[in-house]
């Protein structure tokens, strides 16, 4: 079980790089739908 944990926390983190990646890249689109939002 202590794999699948690290497993699922590596998983979450590479969701959240992706996501800040996206968000450096295009900042004022992003930023524009969390105001929004």
């Amino acid at each position: 079980r202590i794999f699948q944990g690290i497993l699922l926390f590596f998983l979450l983190a590479a969701d959240f790089f992706i996501f800040y990646r996206i968000r450096l890249i295009r900042p004022a689109r992003y930023t524009h739908a969390l105001e929004t939002a």
